[in-house]
């Protein structure tokens, strides 16, 4: 297996750097061209499980995106098994599977002081050994981050220091339970009785993406 890390800064409360890691519907916008094209966007639906202190979705037979990042993985962009979970603290996983070939990556995101956060990105493929495309996969990486520290970083001066986040879309969902999971690992720890895991066993949710 070949991995590739890279990792940058950005101007952003944590909370707000977390909900980034899984918003579903800023992807064909800010990354457009990388994981999804902006064109393409269509409404999808996907089905929820609870983890321990998170929560994951699995789908199959999924057409993968004409962009060249899945086209290294699929050149003819064959239906893949794709698992994406997200786990406390700010773990944000996905992979993706076609055949005997697979490819993940990690995004985590780590409070550096009340404003700013740091992102850590890897990602890991078992195919295309001995090609050397390290050096593009982490030019890509630096530019993805970049992408998200601009849109984050412009996010903040909308806000102001005081400012939260309007969540009231079903893509919303997620960060929603990010705080409820939050909350509910707190009561965990302060031996709170019997606290009830704020993630439903099934949820379907919608979104365009």
């Amino acid at each position: 297996m070949v991995s590739v890390r890279e990792s940058g800064e950005a101007k952003v409360r944590w909370d707000f750097a977390v909900d980034s890691l899984m918003d579903p519907a800023h992807v064909p916008f800010v990354h457009n061209n990388y994981f999804r094209r902006r064109e393409a966007a269509r409404e999808k639906e996907k089905v929820f499980t609870r983890l321990p202190l998170g929560f994951r979705t699995i789908s199959k037979n999924v057409l993968l995106p004409d962009t060249f990042i899945f086209r290294a993985l699929s050149p003819k962009l064959g239906a893949a098994t794709t698992t994406v979970d997200f786990v406390l603290p700010g773990i944000h996983m996905e992979r993706w599977e076609i055949g005997d070939r697979f490819a993940s990556v990690m995004l985590v995101a780590t409070p550096l002081t009340d404003e700013r956060s740091r992102f850590d990105i890897c990602v890991g493929w078992n195919f295309l050994h001995g090609f050397p495309v390290g050096w593009l996969v982490r030019r890509t990486l630096r530019t993805i981050l970049g992408q998200d520290r601009e849109v984050l970083e412009l996010q903040e001066q909308g806000f102001g220091s005081h400012g939260s986040m309007l969540l009231n879309l079903e893509s919303d969902t997620l960060a929603v339970w990010y705080r409820q999971l939050k909350k509910y690992h707190s009561d965990l720890l302060a031996g709170v009785h019997d606290p009830q895991h704020p993630i439903p066993e099934n949820t379907l949710l919608r979104w365009v993406t």
